[in-house]
């Protein structure tokens, strides 16, 4: 787990570097990771990604802390409808399922969040 946080750590610290520094009001804590809120997260996010895949940089450009994009802020900069909107701001957590087996989740979500996250850092380095 150590070596995946430190992996974590310096993909943010280069992300800092190249969009500014993240919003510190929030702590970074390790990822919790259940099928039910990666899909629903999945699900609204991919159809805008699909059509904009630097929605997040643009939207950050115009809001750099990310905690503070609103539903507002995401139809204007994204086109999306406000129900999606709504979605993408609400709260995902409430939403999670609390896993059975601890273990069976971390080692999955973990290499689904570095896969993830690793493969959305690609993308805005190659753009």
């Amino acid at each position: 787990m150590a070596e995946f946080i430190d992996k974590v750590l310096k993909i943010i610290e280069e992300a800092e570097l190249l969009f500014g520094p993240r919003d510190r009001s929030y702590e970074l804590l390790p990822p919790r990771i259940s099928e039910c809120g990666y899909r629903a997260a999945l699900l609204a996010v991919s159809p805008i990604l699909a059509k904009n895949k630097f929605v997040i940089k643009e939207l950050r450009a115009r809001q750099p802390h990310l905690s503070k994009i609103d539903e507002t802020l995401l139809v204007e900069v994204a086109g999306i409808e406000p129900e999606q909107a709504r979605i993408l701001c609400a709260d995902f957590e409430s939403s999670w399922l609390v896993p059975s087996s601890w273990s069976e989740y971390a080692t999955q979500g973990k290499q689904l969040f570095s896969e993830g996250f690793r493969s959305i850092w690609d993308e805005w380095k190659s753009g």
